[in-house]
């Protein structure tokens, strides 16, 4: 029989000590001339007096009793405080929810935490039908900040993790996470089309580094078009129909990664090389980048998470939309706005 659920608990050695001491006690066969007999040990101590085994046996029960009750005291301490502490821990799921898609299950039905669940959504279906409110939309996921404020309140940051997903137009994705990074650490989710499900970015796949690319066709324009391509190619000219005459820089694996979810260290690794691509392309004179991206949401959640409008080249992420003549029509800037963050619509005017 395995014990090792009383072992690795306050009190569970104590508890094993008492039924070892009373499973020896219980064991002995107590005979009327004294023998003490066991499988594996015989002694006679020439005492003859069944009643005084017997008191042996009683008392020392008692005490074998004692100690396992003791230690049953000592694991109900444990469990209190554990339960305590189980009560002041808080986990704060944001979902964010832009598009219309019913079958989208609930983040905080895949999230494993022993803690209280606190779920937040923002819905901004509603802002984004029509393309008519999108500063509303901006607007709810700028006000995420204050959600979290407001129920953090005094806790400590060891008593709260937050989670965070969402599916949306690429450019409130990016907000979503450039707000959310000052809040602390972020688990980042992500809707695996396929199994129906949220997937911690921790169990997704591990990505090969791709090249950097080369700033020789800058040709010292200071603005730029970075398409970052990780799911499908972008293609140049539907770019170019939206931003012509603005120099194209392209970024992303040869084979793109449809459907691929990014693991925690390739997302890490992807968003150091964003960082680097935004300083080289400062030093290059650039001081305007219109982004384009086509990744997983985690992956762009990331990419807005690393941005620091504070010292990085200004960086406006657009929205595709097929059906329309100019296929890249709005997009979002964050910027600092007397020492805050604050997200501003970009209408794409050519």
């Amino acid at each position: 029989m395995k014990f090792d659920f009383l072992k690795d608990k306050p009190g569970g050695a104590v508890i094993l000590v008492g039924f070892f001491l009373l499973g020896i006690l219980w064991s002995i066969d107590f005979s009327l001339n004294g023998d003490i007999k066991r499988s594996w040990l015989s002694l006679n101590f020439g005492i003859k007096s069944p009643e005084i085994f017997k008191s042996i046996l009683i008392i020392g029960s008692i005490f074998a009793l004692g100690i396992i009750a003791y230690g049953i005291y000592l694991r109900g301490i444990d469990d209190n405080q554990n339960i305590k502490k189980q009560s002041r821990k808080r986990a704060f799921i944001f979902q964010l929810m832009g598009l219309n898609d019913s079958n989208v299950a609930a983040i905080s039905e895949f999230t494993n935490v022993n803690s209280q669940i606190s779920p937040q959504i923002i819905d901004v279906r509603e802002d984004l039908r029509g393309g008519f409110r999108i500063d509303d939309a901006i607007k709810k996921i700028d006000n995420v900040s204050k959600i979290l404020q407001a129920n953090i309140g005094q806790l400590d940051p060891a008593d709260y993790s937050i989670y965070a997903g969402g599916l949306a137009p690429v450019p409130l994705l990016f907000q979503f996470g450039n707000i959310l990074e000052d809040e602390g650490v972020v688990h980042w989710m992500d809707w695996d089309r396929g199994q129906r499900k949220w997937i911690n970015i921790k169990n997704g796949t591990h990505l090969s580094k791709w090249k950097t690319p080369m700033l020789g066709d800058i040709n010292g324009s200071n603005e730029i078009v970075l398409i970052i391509d990780v799911s499908y190619q972008v293609e140049e000219s539907i770019v170019n129909k939206a931003f012509p005459d603005v120099p194209i820089i392209r970024w992303g694996p040869q084979n793109k990664l449809l459907g691929v979810i990014a693991d925690e260290q390739s997302g890490d690794e992807i968003c150091n090389e964003f960082r680097k691509l935004l300083v080289d392309l400062s030093d290059a004179g650039v001081n305007d980048v219109r982004l384009i991206i086509a990744a997983s949401s985690s992956l762009v959640m990331k990419l807005g998470s690393t941005y620091d409008p504070r010292n990085m080249v200004p960086v406006t992420v657009y929205q595709y939309e097929k059906e329309l003549e100019n296929p890249y029509p709005w997009g979002v800037r964050v910027k600092m706005v007397v020492g805050e963050k604050s997200t501003v619509f970009v209408k794409n005017t050519k």
